[in-house]
């Protein structure tokens, strides 16, 4: 089982492709190139893969399915979580109104300041009203 990845020399610029042992974790080899067929003839000479980890790289997908078509690839850890926190993210702001509001007593200065920095970085809008007879009205 290997993973492979690119890699910057030179931010937007200079990029290679790193494949990586996915027990052990050490690289096996490097390639100075991203290229399709570089990337091709690379892996063609690992004759032995049957399981590739790669990022969503469509380039990396062909160039795997050219030099071993019956290798099974997958996606590797960061891009499953990746897309696992998208699409959860995705399907809470459908079910969940734009505005949430939360019943609070008056909020002390301190923490209504640490209020506001949380609040900045939510992608919905928060709003803290008092609450009335237990409910609030958004």
């Amino acid at each position: 089982m290997v993973c492979i990845d690119d890699f910057a020399t030179k931010k937007r610029e200079t990029y290679g492709t790193v494949m990586v042992d996915i027990d052990t974790h050490r690289i096996i080899d490097m390639i100075p190139s991203r290229e399709h067929q570089d990337v091709v003839a690379w892996l063609k000479t690992f004759p032995n893969l049957t399981l590739i980890s790669r990022d969503g790289s469509i380039s990396y997908a062909k160039a795997i399915k050219e030099a071993h078509p019956q290798a099974t690839q997958v996606s590797d850890r960061f891009h499953l979580l990746q897309n696992l926190t998208t699409n959860c993210k995705k399907a809470l702001m459908k079910y969940f109104k734009s505005k949430v509001a939360i019943p609070a007593e008056e909020l002390p200065p301190e923490k209504r300041s640490e209020l506001d920095e949380i609040k900045e970085h939510l992608p919905f809008d928060l709003k803290i009203e008092k609450a009335t007879n237990g409910l609030t009205k958004a």
